[in-house]
């Protein structure tokens, strides 16, 4: 007779596979009407360059691979851990991360399997550095965009806001303190508040400057990653938009999404009403946005979630 903690953990993983699979299959076929907007394609959908398709589908490879570099480099601080299971954890984190507000899920997706404490606490601070040094390039690249629309005096200068720019470059200036000088914060704050620090904080490796430079590198490179892949959908589902337009448009939605806090099974609501919301200033088809925007999801989060679930089942405890 199974164990009591065996049933409990396969109950477990049959609830939140079930979770996963209802918030894709929800955003796919119920909130974002997906058949009508295909049919509604049908003829432009059978010209696609099948080469730029399958060089979307390499990026999103990269996309994941980058992501587990940076999670990767920060482990090999406290234990060795191969490319492979490096992105077994991150797939993993995905699939958490669909069903959780600001994909919080994937603090904990990513700690699956490992086998100690002090891995668990290690992988969370590898996720948050990952996090923040990509939400700094999210938003330092969407300034820049902002700017140079500004230069320009184009369209979109009607969202701008030249007091929203410089508040933009002071939460850039925090983010990048926080990312830096954490150790150095939280020191001060225990020692000025008379805070003592968790005994589990002591046994977190501590990453060095030179490190938190090559986590941002890698940030910056995965940027240009999912930038070129928004701007090949663009292409694809004929936007006319050149490359400048289109790709200031681009890190415009990227600084936006960063701050709204939602489950990556919802955001595509949110990412298809920024995106309508951007590009329409330039008279563009509303259905080539939204599939422009739905097609980056369910490759970029959907596939990988979904390879996520299955791994998800090869977890020895939900704990």
């Amino acid at each position: 007779m199974p164990k009591r903690s065996t049933i409990i953990n396969a109950v477990l993983k049959c609830i939140i596979a079930i979770a996963i699979l209802y918030a894709l299959w929800y955003q796919l076929f119920v909130k974002q009407q997906l058949v009508s907007m295909l049919q509604a394609y049908e003829l432009k959908l059978s010209l696609f360059p099948v080469v730029i398709i399958i060089g979307i589908l390499l990026l999103s490879f990269t996309n994941w691979l980058l992501e587990s570099m940076k999670w990767k480099y920060v482990m090999n601080t406290a234990t060795s851990i191969s490319w492979f299971k490096a992105y077994i954890h991150i797939l993993r984190g995905i699939s958490m991360g669909i069903i959780t507000p600001a994909s919080i899920g994937e603090y904990y997706g990513r700690t699956l399997n490992l086998d100690t404490t002090t891995l668990k606490l290690q992988s969370v601070s590898a996720t948050f550095y990952s996090s923040v040094a990509q939400n700094a390039v999210n938003i330092v690249f969407g300034i820049i965009a902002m700017l140079v629309l500004i230069s320009k005096d184009m369209v979109f200068n009607k969202l701008i806001d030249v007091n929203g720019i410089y508040l933009s470059l002071s939460i850039v200036f925090l983010i990048f303190v926080v990312y830096f000088k954490l150790e150095s914060l939280v020191g001060w704050f225990s020692n000025y508040f008379k805070i003592r620090l968790p005994s589990f904080y002591k046994r977190l490796k501590p990453i060095r400057t030179n490190q938190k430079f090559i986590i941002l590198g890698i940030s910056i490179l995965r940027y240009f990653t999912y930038w070129v892949q928004y701007l090949c959908f663009l292409h694809l589902f004929n936007i006319p938009l050149g490359i400048i337009e289109g790709g200031i448009g681009v890190s415009i939605i990227y600084l936006i999404q960063t701050g709204i806090p939602l489950p990556g099974g919802l955001s595509i609501l949110a990412r298809s009403s920024i995106a309508i919301a951007v590009f329409s200033l330039f008279e563009v088809n509303e259905i080539s946005i939204l599939l422009a925007s739905w097609s980056l999801w369910a490759i970029n989060l959907m596939i990988p979630a979904l390879l996520g679930v299955t791994l998800l089942f090869k977890v020895n405890k939900f704990a």
